[in-house]
């Protein structure tokens, strides 16, 4: 249950009633109606009682918050009459006590003119009303927004634990294969070797958070891991080259977001090559902007062989999704061929660590 805040409905309310109090006592004092200080002594009174009033009106008002329309409009449009009506007694009942010590002239008390205050009154609690009902309002549009945007970050955090549960599988296939082909083949010392470095690379991956950035450098960290599984796996046919500027290091980028565009160049490239492959990785910093790109250098087959088709695999378009999800309409991943190669080049906005 939403509820007005006390402390902005009070201040309206204080607010309300000093316009009140300076717009009447400068008409009363054009009109010649106020001349000693007990007579000002009763526009002071009668501000000093319409706030307390509208403390009580608040309350009730509080009160119905979260009650079904028909309850709280019965209950808060009489309440809005009452306060009027309590409002012009105590006005003329101030002005009987102050009569008592101070010389001050007496209003019209006739049935008429006491019906006009208590309309006036009940206008001025009317207003005071609408006051609170905006307060009311403005708080509960900014607790629906507030309750939006954590149930739009769960949902995020959600889907991109999905695409990671498809990532892993797929990493984990090829890189157990590989080490079955080692181990058939009797390069024990190589899968032995295989078998440790994919151990780090898994104990790497399981601590990071799925929903959580990482600076850069420990992005390329854990990469270093995936890469030393696959320069077993490849030995002289892969040929790395890591290219990262220094100033963005410390930039914040989804984990393991290049990991998979990696993985589809060994998958694409390095694996049915028949000689060396280079596969570099890139960042760069573009004013505002972070650049990251996994370039192979294609295939070298003899002309009969035939290549597996690019940019369709899961961890291409896992990639795209989570770039999408973190970063709406303002990133981008372009992948394509580039010369006899594959190029995939994502283009993020640069967040620094300390932004975070």
């Amino acid at each position: 249950e939403i509820s007005p805040e006390p402390r902005a409905a009070m201040l309206l309310s204080a607010v309300l009633w000093g316009f009140v109090v300076l717009l009447t006592s400068m008409l009363t004092i054009m009109a010649g109606y106020v001349h000693t200080p007990g007579e000002y002594g009763t526009l002071a009174f009668g501000a000093v009682t319409g706030v307390a009033v509208a403390g009580l009106l608040f309350a009730i008002f509080r009160a119905m918050a979260g009650r079904p329309a028909w309850l709280a409009v019965g209950v808060i449009v009489p309440a809005v009459i009452a306060a009027g009506v309590v409002q012009m007694a105590a006005d003329y009942s101030g002005q009987f006590i102050i009569r008592s010590f101070a010389a001050i002239t007496m209003p019209d008390t006739s049935p008429t003119a006491m019906a006009k205050v208590a309309l006036v009154y009940v206008s001025i609690y009317a207003t005071n009303a609408a006051l609170f009902w905006v307060t009311f309002a403005n708080r509960r549009v900014r607790e629906q927004h507030s309750l939006l945007a954590e149930r739009e970050t769960a949902a995020l955090r959600s889907e991109l634990r999905i695409l990671r549960l498809q990532l892993n599988p797929h990493f984990m296939f090829n890189a157990l294969s590989a080490l079955s082909s080692l181990i058939l083949s009797g390069r024990s010392a190589d899968a032995d070797r295989m078998t440790q470095n994919l151990s780090e690379f898994l104990r790497a991956a399981i601590d990071i958070d799925a929903g959580q950035d990482v600076p850069l450098a420990d992005e390329l960290s854990v990469l270093d891991a995936y890469l030393a599984v696959e320069s077993v796996r490849f030995g002289d046919k892969l040929v790395l080259d890591v290219d990262c500027a220094p100033d963005v290091e410390d930039a914040l980028v989804p984990n393991l977001l290049l990991q998979p565009l990696v993985e589809n160049a060994m998958k694409y490239a390095v694996q049915p090559s028949m000689g060396p492959v280079n596969v570099r990785i890139a960042a760069r910093r573009q004013r505002e902007r972070l650049i990251l790109s996994v370039t192979d250098g294609g295939a070298i087959l003899p002309r009969s062989g035939v290549l597996p088709e690019p940019g369709a695999g899961v961890g291409l378009s896992a990639v795209r999704a989570r770039v999408a999800l973190r970063f709406g309409e303002t990133a981008t991943l372009v992948a394509g061929p580039v010369g006899a190669g594959f190029r995939a080049r994502i283009d993020i906005p640069l967040i620094p660590t300390a932004g975070i």
